[in-house]
């Protein structure tokens, strides 16, 4: 990944910390990260994506983008497993923000 792409996924996470604070997540807001991650996939040229949002300990978003086997055009869902690679990276990244800011990152 890209300093560019992992400066992408940074941001995205950090907008999506900044809804910890609300009850749940209405359906407008829903729409607009449905919109914000099938572009990214998309410019990013990502063949899938998975994405949860938990507050409160609860899951209030979750949802899949794109192929999770592009040769036998099998769709991504939320129980696709995914490999990780470097994402750990961008992982110490949003707790270190966190910490800073006098937020408690959870593990």
């Amino acid at each position: 990944m890209s300093s560019r792409n992992g400066l992408r996924l940074f941001a995205i996470v950090i907008l999506f910390t900044g809804l910890a604070d609300a009850q749940s997540i209405p359906p407008a807001t829903a729409g607009r990260i449905d919109e914000m991650v099938a572009q990214a996939a998309h410019e990013q040229q990502i063949p899938a994506v998975s994405v949860a949002i938990a507050l409160n300990g609860q899951i209030q978003y979750q949802k899949a983008f794109g192929k999770a086997d592009l040769e036998n055009d099998v769709a991504a869902t939320s129980e696709t497993l995914f490999r990780t690679g470097s994402i750990w990276k961008a992982d110490d990244r949003c707790r270190r923000y966190a910490t800073r800011r006098g937020g408690q990152a959870r593990p």
